[in-house]
């Protein structure tokens, strides 16, 4: 299997797996940390979601590469891409809130690191077999919960991009939609042809038939036209709607750029991959969070209310830097968070929105490119638990520093 293919199965997985409800695997641990909380909003706000995606054998699918192959840096990454249908059905008490069914190309952003992928170990804590990814969930037999870095490659973000039409099979269905249309027009206009002009006794019955025949078969061709021209612009109309709402999202490739040229001057191994990872999924955490407070990696005092019907936080694929600092030894940077959400209240709806969130760390912190794991356990009462989403020990009450020396967020606001 070639490198490319292996990028379109890993994006394919992700795909079949959150399409059949489950949890997918190759994942990075932020990545899963965002969309586990995503899944308990939907929980507590009473809404079920179903996806279904299409995988037509024509459609379009593949990878580029976001690393150049001669990098000398530790973290590649490529962007895979699967052209697809994405269908979502919200419902609340098995009543259909809405469906959504829509062309639209999945794009999986996926970090590799030569040397890096699972493999088996012994828990550190009890001695039982186990896969090292594994151990991110917490040991089968004792229940220790691990920090594990360094498992690749992995899906680090993804996001959707709407498209015009669904391609795959579209020639075909244009063609049966409007031999249906010509076929209804036809006898439609001819019947219509008679009854307004009935027969006269100056010609042959045959031949007015005849004649009421072509009046019919000319009047089905200028209206399938019609239909076939109104249809047409219609898809110009969505293909500018589509554009408008991306021209706001232009400069986001410089701004990728411009980050990572930065932080490498402090940090060489520096993943701008790695870093859009951590940022959307803890955004989408600290949004979907009842208990934000509680969250390690947030130390904002925003007032997030105008969130609390979020159920569904769409990344769109790209994000600006407004500004980056370094004062008083921290890491300070400012970007705007381009997003499609879906808030559920009395009724469904969808709102484009763009997102101001600060991140910060320490100056000093460097990326972590080797393996390592170690027990997450309260340095009071030794006790295992998950301090992502824990700032405090739930045996003790100890305050547990889990985001010392990594990014945690600071501000979030909407623009």
């Amino acid at each position: 299997m070639s490198a490319e293919d292996k990028n379109v199965f890993l994006a394919d997985r992700f795909l079949m797996q959150t399409g059949q409800g489950k949890e997918p695997d190759m994942i990075t641990q932020d990545l899963r940390f965002g969309l586990e909380a995503g899944k308990k909003r939907l929980q507590r706000k009473g809404v079920a979601l179903r996806e279904a995606y299409d995988f037509a054998d024509d459609a379009v699918r593949g990878s580029v590469a976001l690393t150049p192959e001669d990098s000398p840096r530790p973290f590649h990454a490529c962007r895979a891409y699967r052209e697809t249908r994405r269908i979502r059905e919200f419902s609340r008490g098995g009543k259909r809130m809405a469906l959504w069914e829509s062309p639209a190309t999945f794009h999986a952003q996926i970090v590799d690191h030569r040397g890096r992928e699972d493999f088996a170990v012994s828990c550190p804590a009890c001695g039982s077999p186990s896969l090292a990814s594994g151990l991110e969930k917490g040991c089968a037999f004792c229940g220790t919960r691990f920090s594990v870095n360094g498992l690749y490659p992995r899906i680090a973000s993804c996001f959707f991009v709407e498209d015009v039409i669904w391609r795959p099979g579209f020639d075909q269905r244009q063609k049966k939609r409007y031999k249906i249309i010509a076929g209804v027009l036809f006898p439609a206009m001819s019947l219509l042809s008679l009854v307004m002009r009935g027969f006269g006794p100056d010609y042959p019955v045959w031949l007015q038939i005849l004649g009421h025949l072509l009046t019919g078969a000319f009047a089905a061709a200028i209206l399938t036209f019609a239909v076939y021209m109104i249809g047409a612009y219609l898809m110009i109309g969505k293909l500018f709607v589509l554009a408008g709402s991306v021209l706001p999202m232009l400069g986001t490739g410089s701004s990728r750029k411009r980050l990572g040229e930065r932080m490498r001057r402090s940090d060489p191994d520096f993943s701008v991959e790695l870093f859009e990872g951590k940022l959307v999924s803890l955004l989408g955490a600290v949004l979907y969070s009842d208990e934000r407070e509680n969250l390690s990696f947030y130390q904002g005092r925003d007032d997030l209310s105008c969130f609390d019907d979020l159920v569904c936080f769409d990344y769109r694929g790209g994000f600006k830097l407004r500004e980056m600092t370094v004062r008083e030894g921290r890491i300070r940077v400012l970007v705007s968070v381009f997003a499609d959400n879906v808030y559920a209240g009395e009724k469904i709806r969808r709102k484009k929105e763009r997102i101001l969130v600060r991140m910060e760390r320490d100056a000093g912190v460097r990326t972590d490119a080797g393996f390592s794991f170690h027990a997450v356990r309260c340095p009071s009462c030794g006790a295992s638990f998950n301090a992502v989403y824990e700032r405090n020990c739930p045996y003790c009450g100890s305050a547990y520093e889990a985001a010392r020396g990594d990014w945690v967020i600071t501000m979030i606001r909407k623009e």
